[in-house]
C-alpha cells in the first residue's frame, strides 16, 4: 500500500487514552468504526430507536486517520471475531487524513482500502461492509485547494470496492461552527439513512 510519509504507525498518547472508553459488545449487529464522525454517532439520534444502543458497537475514536486504523486492527486490538452475531460495519474514515496537506487523495483512497480489507479479513465473511463518503469539511476549503476533488476522488475510489451509505451534507447549516461535525439534526437523518439501508 502506498501511504504518506507522514502516516502514523501508533497511537498517540491522547488517543490512547479514548480506548478506556470504548464499551464493546459482542453481540452487537451493527459495528460503527471511524474517527470522531463516528464517536460522536454514539450520542446523537441513537438512544431513540433510530439505530437501537442495544444492536450496535461504536468504536470511533476522535483523530484518528487510517494509518492509526491499520496499526489497531492489524494488531487485532478489538478482537472482531468475538462479533459472531454482527450482519453490517459501518466505516466512517479518512476525513483526518485530509488535514495532512502533503497527503495526496490517491494515498488517502488506498489507506481507507487498507482499513477495509483488514476487517474484511477479520469478519466472518457473511457480514456487509459499508463506507459513508467523505463530507466536505468547510474548515480546510483555504488550506486544501483541491479539497472537493480530493474528496470526490477518494468516495468514488472507495465506493467502486464497497457500498457507499449515500449520505451526503453539503449545506454548512448541517455542520457545527467547526466546519468537520454534523449537527444533532444531521446525526439523526444519518441514522434513518443507514437504517433505511439495513432494510
Amino acid at each position: 500500500m502506498r501511504s504518506c510519509c507522514r502516516e502514523p504507525t501508533h497511537l498517540e498518547p491522547e488517543l490512547a487514552s479514548k480506548l478506556d472508553r470504548i464499551q464493546l459488545d459482542p453481540s452487537a449487529k451493527i459495528l460503527l468504526l471511524g474517527d470522531s464522525m463516528i464517536a460522536r454517532f454514539q450520542d446523537y439520534g441513537t438512544g431513540t430507536g433510530l439505530l437501537s444502543k442495544e444492536h450496535f458497537t461504536n468504536i470511533g475514536i476522535g483523530g484518528t486517520t487510517t494509518g492509526h486504523w491499520i496499526h489497531l486492527l492489524s494488531q487485532d486490538h478489538f478482537r472482531l471475531s468475538q462479533f459472531t452475531g454482527l450482519e453490517h460495519a459501518v466505516v466512517m474514515l479518512g476525513t483526518n487524513n485530509l488535514a495532512r496537506l502533503d497527503a495526496t487523495a490517491e494515498q488517502i483512497s488506498e489507506g481507507v482500502l487498507e482499513v477495509f480489507r483488514v476487517v474484511r479479513s477479520k469478519l466472518k465473511p457473511a457480514v456487509q461492509l459499508w463506507y459513508v463518503p467523505i463530507q466536505i469539511r468547510y474548515d480546510l476549503r483555504d488550506a486544501r485547494p483541491t479539497l472537493l476533488d480530493d474528496i470526490r476522488h477518494i468516495n468514488e475510489r472507495v465506493g467502486q470496492s464497497y457500498p457507499l451509505i449515500g449520505f451526503y451534507a453539503d449545506d454548512p447549516q448541517q455542520m457545527e461552527s467547526d466546519g468537520l461535525h454534523f449537527t444533532r439534526d444531521t446525526y439523526e437523518a444519518l441514522a434513518n439513512y443507514i437504517k433505511a439501508q439495513f432494510e
